[in-house]
Parts: C-alpha cells; structure tokens; sequence
C-alpha cells in the first residue's frame, strides 16, 4: 500500500510558476541574424514606429527595397495572441583531451602524438519559459503586383529628387514634349535592350488593389 501511494506521488506532475513578463514579436519575412537586427527595425521605420503600431493596432509597412519609392511594401498587421516566448540555449561542444603525459609533455609533442586521444561531447539543450506575447506582427498577405519603370524617365527621376530634396531639380523640371513615339522600332529595341516594343512610359500606380487579401468572386 505504501508502495502504490509513493507511486501515485511520483507520477504527479511538478507545478513551475509561469513568467507573467509581457513580449510583442515580430514574425518577420526574411532571414534575420545577429548582425541584421538593426537593419530589420530601420525597414520597420524604427523603434518609434513599431511601438505605435502595437500600441494603437495598426498596420505597418515593410519596403523591400531601400529608397525606392516604386517597390511596393509588404503589409503588416497587429494580432493578439498568447504565446508562450522561450529561451532555448545550447552548450557548444567542447574538446576534453585525456593526456597519458602531463601539460608539458602535451604543449611539447602536440595532440596528435600517440597516447593522447580527442572526445567532443554531446551538445546539451535547455528550455525556459521567459514570459508571454500577447501580441505579434505578421506579414502573411500577399505582397502588391512589382511594377519597375524606366529610371531614366524624367517624371521618374522627378520622384527620386523629391525624396532626396533636391530643390535645385525640382524648380528645373520641365514637363517635356510628347513626341508620341509609343512604339520603339526593332533596333531601337535591341539597342536599348527592352523586353518589350512599348515605349507609353507608364508610371507605376501607388497600388494595385485595395485589398491585402485575395476575394472569391461569384
């Protein structure tokens, strides 16, 4: 009888006290290391602006090129969750060297004189709970039709001075003549190397569609 009741005991589970520390995560669309981190915040339009987003529940922009106001961005949006954050750590392998000999002799002949063997040991993981995000940024709509115009087009460089503020090519702008070439002769194409025999220098709308997401129209 006592048996069985150490038993019962010992197949009740531990309780552990839960984190109540507060995390907002980013799933970001994109390979992201150590030395990127920063990069990423800049893309998001910086610390500031990533807080008010999760403050106030809005959505966000990610450009995917930098200072290339005709790439469109990727939208984001804020969503509650409960998730659990943890902190996963792993020991790196560390050589032991058993030595017949002692320090000396080993700095001496080296590791790989005989007598003196090499073992890695086994990489060991850890798991901790570090606290809960109730609310994470993602990016799973699809991303806007990609529309690249000419970057020699005046209205096209036009833009482009206006981002840098280059007062001086501003005031200089003239609307040019419309020489109505639409179409390009086939060695103007070949010389120009266009994919196309189009020449209506359209520029490319702020947006394609309204939506973020896909509708099933019937």
């Amino acid at each position: 009888m006592a048996d069985q009741n150490q038993k019962e005991k010992s197949e009740v589970a531990i309780l552990n006290p839960l984190n109540r520390t507060v995390f907002y995560s980013i799933e970001f669309p994109g390979y992201v290391n150590p030395g990127s981190v920063q990069k990423c915040v800049q893309r998001l339009g910086g610390l500031q602006n990533i807080s008010d987003t999760f403050r106030r529940g809005l959505k966000i922009d990610l450009p995917l090129k930098d200072n290339d106001p005709f790439a469109h961005p990727a939208a984001g949006q804020t969503v509650a969750t409960q998730n659990l954050v943890l902190r996963i750590v792993k020991r790196r392998r560390k050589q032991q060297i058993e030595r017949d000999g002692g320090d000396d002799q080993m700095q001496e002949e080296g590791s790989s004189r005989g007598g003196n063997s090499t073992k890695q040991s086994e990489g060991v993981f850890t798991a901790e709970i570090v606290g809960i995000s109730q609310k994470t940024m993602r990016f799973r709509n699809p991303i806007d039709f990609q529309y690249r115009p000419d970057m020699n087009d005046p209205v096209v460089q036009l833009r482009q001075a206006m981002m840098r503020l280059d007062s001086k090519f501003i005031l200089s702008y003239r609307i040019p003549d419309d020489e109505e070439d639409f179409t390009l002769t086939p060695e103007e194409q070949e010389r120009r190397g266009a994919a196309s025999s189009s020449n209506l220098r359209i520029t490319s709308a702020p947006m394609f569609t309204r939506y973020d997401m896909p509708m099933n129209y019937k």
